[in-house]
């Protein structure tokens, strides 16, 4: 064989060999590319994924909150609508002396703390019911206390008092009072 033909003999065989090689590679990369190509639209999916949730669990926790907010705007405006109405309670209540009911009250609640107490006490009223309390009792004091209604009896060396003046009245029947008045606006005011 001539060295011509040894030459080219060589060359088309390095060719055929480049050019199985060239195959091969461009077979590995499109394998590669195709593989990465996968891989991107897996990670695409999950971290779409991982949004969506992290999405929804934002929208439930801003739901959350802004329920509990909303909650405790109504709690706090019933709260609000159930003092307002104590207090209309309370001015009507310290309205009773007016009341002809209030004079028999009166003579009672003096009465059972006199007994209670025994012997001697001082039997304090407000400016204006000292007239009535002298009908009930000899020991009402010359000096007059600050209360809407009703009496404060004390023993006499003043250690042991009944106070049954109408402020303690209703500060004594206030939670139940409170209850009913909370109970009939949640009767009416649903939330």
């Amino acid at each position: 064989m001539s060295m011509e033909n040894l030459k080219k003999s060589l060359l088309q065989e390095a060719e055929k060999e480049a050019s199985a090689i060239t195959s091969k590679a461009e077979k590995e990369a499109s394998a590669i590319i195709s593989a990465a190509r996968e891989e991107a639209r897996k990670r695409k999916e999950e971290a779409r994924a991982r949004a969506k949730g992290l999405v929804a669990a934002e929208k439930t926790e801003k739901l959350s909150g802004a329920q509990l907010r909303a909650k405790k705007i109504v709690s706090e405006a019933k709260s609000k609508v159930v003092e307002e109405n104590l207090g209309i309670v309370w001015r009507e209540f310290s309205r009773f002396p007016e009341d002809k009911r209030y004079e028999g009250l009166l003579k009672k609640w003096i009465a059972e703390a006199e007994e209670s107490l025994g012997g001697k006490t001082v039997v304090s009223v407000n400016e204006k019911d000292a007239k009535l309390a002298k009908k009930f009792s000899k020991n009402v004091s010359a000096k007059a206390v600050d209360i809407a209604g009703g009496a404060i009896i004390f023993s006499q060396d003043g250690k042991v008092s009944i106070d049954s003046s109408l402020e303690s009245v209703f500060r004594h029947n206030e939670p139940e009072a409170r209850k009913i008045v909370f109970n009939d606006l949640s009767g009416k005011v649903k939330g």
